[in-house]
C-alpha cells in the first residue's frame, strides 16, 4: 500500500511541475426561479473568459469551485447541482425558465452530489466542457446548473443571492 501512496504522490506532484494553474472568476451569474411551479429546481447561469492564453492548450483539470451555506435543510438531504452547456447565447435580461431548455444542451458538463449539513463547498469537474472550448470545438456561452435536494421540495434560491455567487465561485484550471 505504501509504495502505491509514494508512487500517487509522485505523479501529482510531476503534473504540478509541467502544468500552470489559473483561477478565473466568473463575470455572469444569474439565478432563475420557476414563476409558478416552486418545485422545480433553481436554475444558476454562470459565464467566465476563458483567457487567449488558454486556447489551444491542453486542459488537465478544469473545476468550479464555491462554498455556501444553506439553513433549514435536514442534516440527511442529498443536494444535486449538475450543469449543462448553453447551445446559444442566453437573454442578458429576463430569462425565461422554459425557454431556457431550448438552449441548453441535454449532454451534461459536470454533476455533484452529497449529503450535507448547514455549510458545504463544491467542485464540479468541467474537464471535459473546457477541454472543448480551449480545442474550439464549443464555443463558451457559458453554463447553466440546477439545485436539486433529492427527496424534497427544491430549494428556491433567492435572485439576490446571485451578486455573492458571482463573488466567491472560481472556476480553477490547470493546463499545459
Amino acid at each position: 500500500m505504501r509504495p502505491l501512496t509514494i508512487m500517487l504522490a509522485i505523479f501529482a506532484l510531476a503534473i504540478n511541475a509541467f502544468a500552470i494553474e489559473d483561477t478565473l472568476s466568473l463575470d455572469r451569474c444569474q439565478i432563475i426561479n420557476h414563476e409558478t411551479d416552486r418545485s422545480m429546481p433553481s436554475k444558476l447561469l454562470i459565464h467566465f473568459m476563458l483567457p487567449e492564453r488558454m486556447s489551444g492548450r491542453e486542459i488537465i483539470l478544469a473545476e468550479i469551485t464555491s462554498r455556501a451555506t444553506l439553513r433549514n435543510i435536514q442534516r440527511d438531504s442529498l443536494l444535486e447541482l449538475y450543469f449543462h452547456p448553453f447551445l446559444a447565447q442566453p437573454p442578458e435580461n429576463n430569462a425565461d425558465y422554459d425557454a431556457l431548455e431550448e438552449i441548453t444542451d441535454s449532454l451534461g458538463a459536470g454533476a455533484w452530489t452529497c449529503r450535507f449539513d448547514s455549510a458545504l463547498s463544491f467542485r464540479v469537474d468541467i474537464t471535459g466542457y473546457m477541454r472543448e472550448v480551449a480545442g474550439g470545438d464549443r464555443i463558451n456561452y457559458g453554463l447553466i446548473g440546477a439545485l436539486d435536494l433529492l427527496g424534497e421540495n427544491n430549494i428556491v434560491v433567492p435572485e439576490k443571492l446571485a451578486e455573492a455567487i458571482r463573488d466567491h465561485a472560481r472556476v480553477r484550471i490547470l493546463y499545459k
